[in-house]
């Protein structure tokens, strides 16, 4: 049987931190189903445009520095840098994938010339062109049903019309949650495509647990000693203050807050600056740490050293938002808002608390300070991460399977008909 030729669509993640994961999530899973494939082969392509391309290393280069330099523009998203994204995926997944770079407007030929048997994932951004083989459609979330002040009328209305199109044009769409299923079923009942829902699969990269410093890397970020943390973007929905109120609450004065993330949120760019108008009132200044995009390894090692992770989110697509992940991935102990999303998490490993309550959560973290910290062995945590990884691609490859058979379908029908 000739080997399954799976194209990675990774121009639709790249733009975003939560994108990345998931790529890199994506091709872990396939690269994990390749090498235990007994029924048939699989060959993994990343595709990405002509960007990303090393050969344009030294363009991109002199790019940066102009724009970071010389025009002294903030660096907000130079963790997205296209070469070092395409270093980090080679270097955070194990086993062998092909990357093939095209250009604008050349995706159908690429496709073609590598004889893709499927692409994945396509999502709002990139649903317009009509594909020359089978594709798994993605859809987020419907934060936009649920809080439409969060945009505008031109915003609704665009994401209704490609979540519309992806929900009729592709014979699957992959979802992160039970609870997105759900509203897929509820905004858009006569969808055609034929949806799966992928299960929760937080996994640790090996270069997470690599020798580390942490004093440099305190020095370097000025951390405090006793810190929890939030690993969210800066926007509306994600809650912060709740979090920032809470941590007025507490006794001991000595514990901070350290946040990651980008300061803009496009839908209301004043909010981080509101942000610190509220923290200077409740008086917590200098316990409260704004570190912004930083490179995920900082991340992660910062997490590692948290007395936990706080995950305040009024509205997620993804059980727990990619950082619940990590920090489960990691061990990190986690306080996570009780949203019916959030729900979908093994509860065994959370605390949950009342979304809004900030006495709920100042006793939480009361409680999860005083508690002794338990580290888990990293072998467990890495048994743990496979064993969610291979559940993963299982539903990712039934997924595949399902829309090649129902592309072939399609594709006999038509010759049927003509």
């Amino acid at each position: 049987m000739r080997e399954l030729r799976v194209a990675v669509y990774g121009a639709a993640l790249c733009g975003w931190g939560g994108g990345l994961d998931f790529l890199r999530l994506l091709i872990q899973a396939l690269l994990i189903k390749a090498q235990n494939q007994q029924i048939q082969a699989i060959k993994i392509i990343l595709l990405l445009p002509d960007e990303y391309n090393p050969a344009f290393s030294l363009k991109k280069i002199i790019k940066n520095f102009i724009k970071y330099t010389i025009l002294r523009r903030k660096k907000e998203n130079l963790a997205l840098d296209p070469v070092l994204i395409l270093e980090s995926l080679q270097k955070n997944t194990n086993g062998v994938f092909d990357t093939v770079f095209y250009q604008d407007h050349e995706l159908n030929q690429t496709l073609a010339r590598i004889h893709a048997d499927i692409l994945l994932p396509v999502g709002p951004s990139s649903v317009t062109p009509e594909f020359c083989v089978p594709h798994l459609g993605f859809i987020f979330d419907f934060q936009h049903k649920y809080y439409p002040n969060f945009f505008s009328e031109q915003e609704i209305a665009a994401r209704d019309q490609s979540f519309e199109k992806i929900l009729q044009r592709s014979p699957v769409t992959i979802v992160h949650a039970n609870a997105v299923k759900q509203d897929i079923e509820k905004f858009f009942p006569a969808a055609k495509s034929t949806v799966f829902v992928l299960p929760f699969a937080a996994s640790p990269v090996g270069t997470w647990f690599d020798a580390h410093d942490h004093q440099v890397l305190a020095g370097r970020y000025n951390l405090p000693e006793k810190y929890f943390m939030i690993a969210n973007q800066f926007w509306i929905h994600k809650n912060h203050l709740t979090a920032f109120k809470a941590l007025g609450q507490l006794g001991d004065k000595n514990i901070h807050i350290v946040c990651t993330g980008n300061t803009h949120d496009y839908r209301a760019p004043g909010y981080f600056d509101d942000l610190k108008k509220n923290i200077e009132t409740l008086g917590l200044t200098d316990r409260v740490h704004f570190l912004g995009f930083i490179p995920k390894r900082d991340q992660i090692m910062i997490m590692k050293h948290s007395l936990g992770l706080i995950q305040p989110t009024l509205f997620e697509g993804l059980p727990g938002g990619g950082s619940v992940w990590d920090a489960l991935g990691i061990g990190v102990p986690v306080l996570v808002s009780d949203i019916p999303v959030n729900r979908e998490l093994p509860e065994d490993y959370v605390t949950f608390f009342m979304p809004e309550s900030v006495d709920d959560l100042a006793n939480r973290m009361s409680d999860l300070h005083s508690r002794k910290k338990t580290e888990t062995a990293q072998n467990e945590l890495f048994a743990q991460g496979q064993a969610r990884l291979e559940k993963f691609g299982d539903i990712l490859v039934q997924a595949i399977s399902y829309a090649v058979h129902e592309g072939a379908a399609a594709d006999e029908d038509k010759g049927d008909r003509s």
